[in-house]
């Protein structure tokens, strides 16, 4: 008992929210992370408070606006946005205020954001709220990784199959996830597959992700604890 104790308190976990809070943010606004910008929504987040990120209007000029994160300590993960695919809009999605949608033309499926550890560091995506502009509908929930930088689809981790999604103006649907990925090599992109309706009828918000060692940095930690407590107890 007492060593997986160590064990839980040596691995330092760190943790970031996605909810849009951006100063001067306009609707059809759109996440991006390509260009010489060096900020972007959610990238590399060393702590909470206000940062200045880049985000583009819909005709694609840069805007530097702040960020307010209420929870951010996540500086080794990057956050990967799907370029034109993925804009701002304020309300009419559920009870949430403040979303990003993913518009795709197809209907099929959402690819809101998706996530890059660096080397030596794990994500781990906890949770999402979604909620559908109109009325109910039905999805599957997975995690969809790729080669980094590539279309290169390596695996899919179904999260959940025939997930309603509220459509109602009081209510959203919340997903839980908890998907570690650990490979720096890899991107881990959520994925949200219509049964029903259509793609770009979605709105995303609080999305929780944090990251974590990856398992060989933690068996390190973990060694370095009982080896301490080794110490002490000759001491």
């Amino acid at each position: 008992m007492f060593v997986a104790l160590v064990l839980v308190a040596g691995v330092p976990t760190w943790a970031t929210v996605l909810d849009f809070n951006i100063a001067g943010i306009a609707n059809t606004d759109l996440m991006q992370n390509s260009g010489s910008a060096s900020n972007f929504y959610g990238d590399q987040v060393g702590s909470s408070g206000v940062r200045t990120d880049w985000i583009t209007d819909i005709w694609g000029a840069w805007k530097e606006l702040d960020s307010t994160y209420a929870e951010g300590d996540t500086p080794n993960i990057e956050t990967l946005w799907s370029g034109a695919g993925t804009g701002f809009w304020d309300t009419g999605y559920g009870d949430l205020s403040g979303i990003v949608y993913y518009s795709d033309a197809a209907g099929g499926g959402a690819w809101p954001v998706g996530f890059q550890p660096q080397a030596g560091f794990g994500v781990v995506i906890e949770s999402f709220d979604v909620a559908y502009y109109g009325s109910d509908v039905h999805a599957d929930i997975m995690i969809e990784t790729y080669l980094a930088g590539t279309n290169t689809l390596v695996s899919t981790d179904t999260i959940a199959t025939g997930v309603t999604i509220s459509g109602a103006t009081a209510t959203h649907t919340n997903i839980p996830v908890n998907f570690t990925g650990t490979d720096a090599t890899m991107e881990y992109w959520i994925a949200v597959m219509m049964s029903d309706g259509t793609a770009s009828s979605l709105g995303f918000d609080n999305i929780h992700f944090s990251q974590v060692p990856e398992p060989t940095t933690m068996a390190l930690l973990a060694l370095g604890g009982l080896r301490l407590i080794r110490r002490r107890r000759r001491a």
